[in-house]
């Protein structure tokens, strides 16, 4: 399995988060682990955005309203930007990115509330190389 694993060159914090459980056969927590990883990334790079309570509590935002936060791009500024947002297209492509990050949130539920078996190792791989890009899209685009 190491062998199939260093085939990819994986963005560094996905290799570190779920080299181990990869190499083990445990795919199903390999694949979690890299997209909580991408999360994590995403609350790092942008200081752990959270909203107030009508209490006044801070709550760390998480799941799709981060993502939304982070990357909406109608009637906001984003915190990362993709582009310029200068033009329609310029806007699609930041939604589009906005979705793939929002994708990745109901992939790592289901993996994190469901009980199953995931043994196929390429499939993990192909998870894991979806979120090695968007780590490295973050690499480039946060500031």
């Amino acid at each position: 399995r190491s062998a199939l694993f260093d085939q990819y060159d994986l963005h560094q914090k996905i290799k570190y988060v779920s080299l181990s459980q990869f190499q083990d056969g445990h795919f199903k927590e390999a694949i979690q682990n890299g997209l909580v990883e991408v999360i994590d990334q995403v609350k790092i790079k942008t200081k752990r955005p959270y909203i107030k309570t009508s209490k006044g509590k801070k709550v760390e935002l998480d799941g799709d309203e981060l993502m939304n936060h982070v990357f909406g791009c109608d009637g906001q500024t984003p915190k990362i930007k993709f582009n310029t947002l200068k033009t329609s297209l310029d806007r699609a492509e930041q939604r589009g990115f906005m979705y793939l990050f929002k994708g990745i949130v109901g992939i790592r539920d289901r993996k994190a509330h469901l009980n199953f078996v995931q043994n196929d190792p390429i499939k993990t791989l192909e998870f894991l190389s979806f979120a090695s890009l968007l780590l490295r899209l973050l690499d480039e685009n946060a500031k």
